[in-house]
């Protein structure tokens, strides 16, 4: 469970932040850049924020990052993301069952 148990704790962290559950959200049901997410989500937190935010989900493998045609970063969730998260609470809810 080595390297596994690193991956699932970007994950945790990653959505642990109740603001990057939002963006998860956003981006789960369309490919945007960053401006648009923090516009869809009424500039609650600003660009640069969201920026951050998208860094850490990418990191933790919830969003990836593609080219937009107009030159910016686009954003949308990962599509083996809701996997890695079933994975995850799967792995904690073993723990209970020891």
């Amino acid at each position: 469970m080595g390297g596994r148990t690193h991956d699932f704790d970007k994950v945790f962290r990653a959505l642990a932040d109740e603001t990057r559950r939002e963006v998860l959200a956003v981006v789960a049901r369309n490919e945007l850049p960053v401006g648009e997410v923090a516009q869809r989500m009424r500039w609650i937190v600003g660009r640069s924020t969201v920026s951050r935010h998208l860094a850490i989900l990418r990191d933790a493998g919830l969003v990836q990052e593609e080219p937009g045609s107009d030159g910016s970063r686009h954003y949308r969730m990962q599509l083996g993301s809701s996997h890695e998260l079933e994975q995850a609470f799967a792995a904690v809810l073993a723990l209970w069952k020891r």
